[in-house]
């Protein structure tokens, strides 16, 4: 499975889509950066603009980004013909396909937090060691966040075998619902929520290692919303069947069958 999982690496990676649009989000934080420059300029400026930056920006078009390019044509059968054609399992071909994504997420977060910090050198930020970590953690449970997003929009990948629904999935649970739970903090709803949604009971976690409060529950939370896709994108896998591909020979004969029983219908 591990040949399967640097296959998956190599492949996602090396897509046109995937360089360019990566290579346009970390300009975009540059983008940031500059128009956040202003007077005054300071270490809390620039704090408060990259950590809006990583929840608003880089989390939600980042997992875009890994979805798209995930994706390839005829989805279903080349994830069928891809494990088959190494002697896997259905279930493992899955795996794969979740640990390399998160691979790749954290090999993007982990450059993320140093072009940040590279980031602040240059433009004079001048962030203390307790700002640098809060940013650090920030991007460390936001990632955590979009693996156990990104499993569940893989659900919806191999049900519908396209990516616009599993990208709206995801945009959503990672951005346009932070927005709007925002307004539910301490309530019924926002705790609900924690249990079912990865963005918001990754904010309590990050919230609670602030305040120097180690949330267990969080993580236990993070476990099952990662677990239970994955189990069920085995599942919805397992029951795909692969559709034969006719011949290019049966193909031509069928042509011509075709055409002599429209004939025959026409003269009846």
């Amino acid at each position: 499975m591990t040949e399967l999982i640097k296959e998956e690496i190599l492949t996602t990676v090396k897509k046109k889509r995937f360089v360019i649009l990566t290579a346009l989000l970390f300009i975009l934080a540059i983008v940031e950066t500059a128009l956040s420059k202003a007077d005054p300029w300071n270490d809390l400026v620039y704090f408060f603009a990259m950590q809006d930056y990583i929840q608003t920006a880089f989390t939600p078009i980042m997992g875009l980004i890994l979805i798209l390019s995930v994706y390839r044509k005829k989805y279903t059968r080349t994830s069928i013909l891809q494990v088959e054609e190494k002697g896997l399992r259905r279930s493992q071909g899955v795996i794969a396909r979740t640990v390399s994504g998160s691979v790749i997420l954290l090999c993007c977060y982990v450059l993320m937090a140093l072009f940040i910090i590279v980031l602040g050198l240059i433009f004079g930020a001048h962030l203390s060691s307790q700002q640098t970590g809060m940013l650090m953690l920030r991007l460390l449970t936001d990632f955590l966040a979009a693996v156990a997003t990104y499993a569940g929009s893989l659900f919806f990948l191999y049900l519908f075998a396209f990516p616009a629904f599993p990208m709206v999935w995801y945009c959503f649970f990672t951005f346009a619902a932070y927005l709007m739970l925002g307004s539910f903090v301490n309530s019924i709803i926002y705790r609900v929520c924690n249990i079912i949604i990865p963005k918001p009971d990754m904010d309590v976690f990050y919230t609670g290692l602030v305040m120097s409060s180690f949330r267990w529950e969080c993580l236990l939370f993070l476990m099952g919303q990662i677990l239970i896709p994955l189990l069920l994108t085995i599942l919805v896998f397992k029951l795909k069947k692969l559709k034969e591909k006719k011949a290019p020979e049966e193909e031509e004969a069928a042509v011509p069958a075709q055409a002599s029983e429209a004939e025959n219908a026409e003269q009846t």
